[in-house]
């Protein structure tokens, strides 16, 4: 089993692109639950899409629902959350939240970037910084 385990991680490896991009880029994944997670998510997305930060970041949406405070919404970028708000559990100023988080991610990551160019550590791995 794990011998078979480990030539499936070759095979991966051989089939990564010979620039070391990844595949897939561009995308907002959505683990949301609720309905307001939802058109945040989607509201988000649409804003996310204008912006010149698209280019190659996947971030992801996550959200944690309560009865009492709404819904509690993160965005993360490489494993760093960028974005974090309580949302109320109904639309209004849903839109204006979404796009407004969108700015502020777009330049949340620009800072992830530039952090990561300009700062090395050997005993740290590339996502660990």
């Amino acid at each position: 089993m794990l011998v078979h385990l480990m030539s499936g991680m070759a095979i991966a490896r051989e089939n990564t692109p010979p620039n070391g991009d990844d595949l897939i880029t561009g995308l907002v994944i959505d683990q949301t639950l609720t309905f307001v997670g939802h058109e945040f998510s989607s509201n988000f997305a649409n804003a996310w899409k204008e912006l010149p930060c698209l280019d190659h970041r996947i971030l992801t949406i996550y959200e944690r629902p309560s009865a009492s405070w709404g819904s509690l919404v993160w965005v993360e970028y490489e494993h760093q959350m960028a974005f974090r708000a309580f949302l109320a559990p109904t639309k209004a100023k849903l839109k204006s939240t979404a796009e407004g988080a969108a700015q502020l991610v777009c330049n949340r990551v620009t800072e992830l970037d530039i952090q990561k160019a300009l700062f090395v550590d050997p005993d740290l791995a590339r996502d660990e910084l």
